[in-house]
């Protein structure tokens, strides 16, 4: 993940708006959680303050159609003392893209299993309204077509 946070921060912002196709798949999303003060349970400042220079990075991408953000495993939360709600971890995740364009389709896989009946719902009522919540079997967001005109 550290060289896709300086991919996007050191190219040129002319260089970026040519991505219109973007898929994040990084095992260190299942374990999200971990990155939180073991006392408090808050979010580290340091990593919120990374992920969130990245994802205003991809905002900022004007001709992206597509961000599909992918984890294969799920969400483990088992490691903590006091287990951490998949859904906290998806909006911890997802929030700081709330920025996205309307046009942006913005997928969130994960296993089948691990996806709830309520999770869509959920997720939009914390403010996660432009994402789709998905399984990793779910052709939704992963394809596209290289012929698109524009």
């Amino acid at each position: 993940m550290e060289a896709f946070y300086r991919f996007l921060l050191l190219s040129p912002h002319d260089g970026l708006q040519s991505i219109r196709y973007l898929t994040i798949q990084w095992p260190g999303f299942a374990y999200w959680a971990v990155y939180q003060d073991e006392d408090t349970g808050e979010p580290l400042h340091e990593h919120d303050q990374s992920w969130q220079e990245i994802c205003d990075a991809i905002a900022a991408m004007d001709n992206l159609k597509s961000l599909s953000i992918v984890v294969p495993l799920g969400i483990n939360n088992s490691f903590r003392r006091g287990r951490v709600k998949k859904h906290d971890v998806i909006t911890r995740i997802s929030l700081p893209l709330a920025a996205l364009p309307e046009h942006v389709d913005f997928t969130f896989a994960i296993p089948e299993g691990h996806i709830r009946p309520h999770s869509q719902a959920l997720l939009s009522e914390r403010g996660c309204r432009n994402l789709r919540l998905v399984g990793l079997d779910s052709p939704v967001g992963f394809g596209h077509n290289d012929d698109d005109s524009d």
